[in-house]
């Protein structure tokens, strides 16, 4: 009977587990300076249609966000972006409510000699934990001479996640 209950219990405390904070763990995508790591049963789909990359990230819950990663990224117009500072890297984000319990969420990183990181997401009730988990993961890189070095303890990712100050919407 105790076996039971306590896996019961730990049925219902994993059912009700907040979304997990990845930026302790270390990259397992690569890109021009910047990795990430997808949510915990994500897939990923990669592809380079020109001279860019597109990283589109499933869960659980459908479509976790779609990356690109190129030198011209689409830019909407000036003023509607909010723009800052956070870890050494220029961010602008864009928080925009949907019709029903949702945001579409765009949020652009420079990682350096002119290439973007931007990054969308239509931001449910469904894939929130997912769009947290994929947001805290994000790290700066330097490249070099066939490699990249992605300083281990970044917190760019959760900053940012933390900055942009989404409510979780109802599911």
């Amino acid at each position: 009977m105790t076996r039971v209950l306590a896996c019961l219990l730990g049925l219902v405390l994993v059912g009700t587990a907040p979304a997990a904070d990845l930026s302790a763990y270390p990259c397992s995508m690569f890109s021009h300076g910047f990795c990430f790591r997808p949510p915990l049963g994500a897939e990923v789909e990669y592809s380079t249609p020109a001279d860019f990359e597109l990283y589109k990230v499933f869960g659980d819950g459908g479509e976790v966000a779609v990356m690109y990663v190129g030198n011209h990224p689409d830019l909407p117009e000036q003023g509607t972006l909010d723009a800052t500072r956070i870890d050494g890297v220029a961010v602008r984000t864009r928080v925009q409510s949907t019709d029903g319990p949702a945001y579409d969420l765009d949020v652009y990183l420079e990682t350096g000699r002119g290439s973007f990181v931007h990054i969308s997401s239509a931001v449910s009730g469904r894939n929130y934990d997912d769009v947290q988990s994929l947001l805290s993961s994000i790290k700066k890189c330097s490249t070099g001479r066939n490699k990249a070095i992605c300083a281990s303890g970044s917190k760019l990712g959760l900053r940012v996640f933390e900055h942009l100050q989404l409510e979780r919407p109802a599911k």
